[in-house]
């Protein structure tokens, strides 16, 4: 008598990342328009892509989930698109270039910034700016003299003492297409967010301690069947 084994593929096994990626902080959620969602760590290894650690409860956007402009396309048409204000976090693959804070020291293997009330964000659809880290080094001058709209990145709350940031709509930046998108600590479980991922500050302690900038890592942010 034969047994058949029966092996269980995980999603990034279908995902054509490319072979530098070493690290992925992949996040799923049940569907496109799901708020909560599980974030996970994976190396890649000669065997293909194991986990590290146990999963973590994420929050996503308000409106869930919708295609952002990552490190590539995927060739589907199905689920929404991100668009600026549409309180969607972007599905798809993404870089994650640097790691941000008010703290003046962070142990990560991410590139830090240091942020203060001269730091900005911008989401001014209209400005050459948008969608980068602006900084005005003189607090006399009036952010307003130069945008319509933007985030500070001491914003009140604990949501941006540290995050990290996703490459959504960077290479190249498009207008429109939605800006200022972060990993970033929540409030409180309970509570969406405008377009980015947030979390407790253990787990993103925890994230950033592991995360290394050598090994090229990703965020892969889909919903479950994304290709159904």
């Amino acid at each position: 008598m034969f047994l058949t084994l029966l092996i269980l593929s995980h999603p990034l096994d279908e995902i054509p990342l490319p072979a530098i990626c070493r690290q992925v902080v992949y996040v799923e959620s049940d569907s496109w328009e799901e708020t909560k969602a599980v974030l996970g760590r994976y190396e890649r290894s000669l065997e293909g892509w194991k986990q590290v650690g146990e999963t973590w409860q994420v929050r996503l956007g308000g409106k869930g989930l919708g295609w952002g402009d990552g490190v590539f396309h995927f060739p589907i048409e199905n689920g929404p698109v991100k668009r600026e204000g549409d309180k969607r976090s972007p599905a798809g693959v993404f870089d994650l270039p640097l790691a941000f804070g008010k703290e003046s020291f962070v142990e990560t293997g991410l590139t830090y910034r240091k942020a203060d009330d001269r730091d900005f964000w911008i989401d001014d659809v209209g400005s050459p700016d948008y969608n980068t880290w602006q900084r005005i080094e003189t607090l006399e001058v009036d952010p307003k003299l130069r945008w319509k709209s933007w985030e500070t990145m001491t914003t009140k709350g604990p949501y941006y003492d540290l995050g990290i940031v996703v490459g959504h709509n960077t290479k190249p930046i498009t207008p429109g297409h939605g800006s200022a998108i972060f990993l970033h600590l929540w409030a409180n479980p309970d509570e969406t967010t405008s377009g980015c991922t947030a979390m407790s500050r253990p787990n993103m302690e925890t994230l950033l301690k592991w995360l290394n900038k050598d090994q090229h890592p990703l965020l892969v942010q889909l919903p479950k069947n994304w290709d159904k």
